[in-house]
């Protein structure tokens, strides 16, 4: 387990999806890290945690494990509404709401997404499985 870095040197893809549909077994597997808890119990996990695969000694990717969306429905809801700058939608997300209990895993998954100039997500469900490369610019 390694803390999260503010910015990440390697590239890092942020596995995210539902709660119980398979995540930190993904991480686990492509991490070869048998550290990584996996349940049958939806939100054991709680927090989002990167893993760094090192060849060599030489940091080479990170995986980073996510809690699951609790309310996706009304943080897409509350996305689709807003009207500040784009570059900002989750930063600004995590800000309104890291204090809120209702909202806490989906902060909490979106921390890896906020930080990074660029990330790559895996995301997990069924029949909705994909990927994505997210990129944000900062002058």
């Amino acid at each position: 387990m390694d803390p999260l870095p503010k910015f990440p040197a390697i590239p890092e893809f942020a596995v995210l999806g539902h709660p119980n549909e398979g995540k930190s077994s993904v991480v686990s597997t492509l991490t070869e890290d048998d550290r990584i808890r996996v349940s049958r119990i939806p939100g054991e996990t709680t927090e989002s945690t990167a893993y760094t695969v090192k060849i060599d000694g030489k940091d080479i990717i990170r995986f980073v494990d996510t809690p699951g969306f609790q309310v996706p429905k009304q943080t897409l809801a509350w996305f689709r509404k807003f009207e500040g700058n784009p570059e900002q939608i989750v930063e600004s997300f995590i800000q309104a709401f890291e204090n809120d209990p209702f909202y806490a895993d989906d902060c909490e998954l979106l921390k890896p997404v906020a930080r990074a100039p660029a990330l790559f997500m895996w995301w997990t469900g069924p029949a909705r499985s994909g990927m994505m490369i997210w990129r944000k610019w900062r002058s």
